[in-house]
């Protein structure tokens, strides 16, 4: 049944129609933005669009100063006020990009491309990018995976990001736009700059997505290191998935971010599990209190120690900041070590392993099917084509 699906949505993918999907990112997500300055570094700059109409047009080079007053937002040139509004659009003329700098607080420069939409609430300027689905992709992949990795491994990445994005678009409804630009949705940072091989991953995969047995888009989620062996979905979010299932995965275990390892008193330690989770430690020989300060993970688990008193690993690492559920403890008399494996949640694909696979020569299909079970790549509009038909 699976292959006969895939066979038909493989051939639905084999003529990609070239569509333009726009995304809504909210911008600097979680920082109370004051003021910005804008100015537009090629072509023949922006214009400000206020209910579609045209009310001022930048050449290139030229600077806008934008800050928030109460409720409304003041724009102003270097040498003179332009208006006071509501909300308006940054519009570029053909590819023009915005350069946007935080001034208050001061933040790193960012290059947009797309409209910009600004209004003000409560003093606070909130900023939308209202981009091209695959340019938005491009930034993220920058910005999530870096730079230097393989045309394959980019082009596996985009297909996730892809997914994941539009899995997700109704996350921030009720903000008005569809994504933040935050860990939360997806890192975005703006434009990819750097990179010809993410650009051109992003291109090569135009449309391609993941779809589960029963053509829905997948949660196509992703970290950085596994460890060596994936975890199942509902042990870390309560939440099944058939297509997120742990997989013993030993391509990451070399990886700059396969081990890790966090020392704390022993009374520190004791004090945690006794207070915060009503841990019963009793006499030394006792299994709770053996488990408490000899725990061992050669597979992952999701407890520590023996219900009802048992502690979710996820707990664990979330109170004490670790960089994975995958540890196991030792201890002395006067310290407790935690050594662990693995970097982030370890659901779904492991990047430091597909980056890998890359390199030896897995495909990108090959990689995506390795760590997502039973899945299908299928084009975007021919998604939506066979969604139609069903109803």
């Amino acid at each position: 049944m699976y292959r006969f699906l895939y066979i038909a949505l493989f051939f639905f993918c084999s003529t990609q129609i070239q569509a333009q999907v726009n995304v809504s990112i909210g911008l600097y997500s979680g920082s109370k933005i004051k003021s910005i300055g804008i100015v537009s570094t090629n072509s023949n700059g922006f214009a400000i669009n206020d209910s579609s109409q045209i009310i001022f047009k930048f050449k290139k080079s030229q600077m806008l100063h934008i800050s928030a007053r109460a409720d409304s937002v003041v724009v102003k040139s270097l040498d003179s006020l332009i208006g006071v509004f509501s909300s308006f659009s940054l519009v570029p003329s053909d590819s023009t990009l915005l350069r946007v700098k935080s001034i208050h607080p001061e933040l790193a420069t960012r290059q947009f491309e797309g409209n910009i939409k600004i209004k003000s609430k409560t003093e606070n300027l909130l900023i939308e990018n209202e981009v091209d689905l695959n340019r938005y992709v491009a930034g993220v992949i920058e910005a999530e995976a870096g730079t230097g990795h393989t045309l394959e491994y980019y082009k596996v990445q985009a297909i996730i990001c892809r997914t994941y994005a539009l899995s997700h678009l109704n996350r921030h409804e009720s903000e008005g736009f569809q994504l933040c630009d935050q860990v939360h949705c997806q890192v975005y940072r703006g434009r990819n700059k750097l990179n010809k091989n993410i650009a051109n991953a992003t291109i090569s995969t135009h449309n391609l997505v993941l779809v589960d047995e029963n053509v829905d888009l997948i949660t196509a989620a992703f970290h950085s290191n596994c460890g060596g062996q994936t975890c199942n979905s509902e042990d870390i979010w309560n939440l099944p998935k058939t297509y997120l299932k742990s997989v013993i995965d030993t391509f990451c275990i070399k990886k700059n971010n396969a081990v890790w390892r966090k020392q704390m008193t022993r009374k520190e330690w004791e004090n945690y599990l006794t207070k915060e989770y009503k841990y019963k430690l009793h006499d030394s020989d006792s299994v709770a209190t053996v488990e408490a300060f000899s725990f061992f993970q050669p597979a992952r688990k999701t407890h520590l120690g023996i219900l009802p008193n048992a502690v979710p690993l996820k707990n664990i690492r979330a109170d004490f900041s670790l960089k994975s559920t995958f540890f196991s403890v030792q201890s002395d008399s006067v310290n407790v070590v935690l050594n662990g494996k693995g970097y982030g949640h370890g659901v779904g694909l492991c990047q430091e392993g597909a980056m890998e696979m890359a390199k030896l020569g897995y495909s990108y299909y090959d990689i995506l099917r390795f760590y997502y079970q039973n899945v299908f790549i299928i084009d975007l509009r021919r998604l939506y084509l066979f969604k139609d038909e069903c109803l």
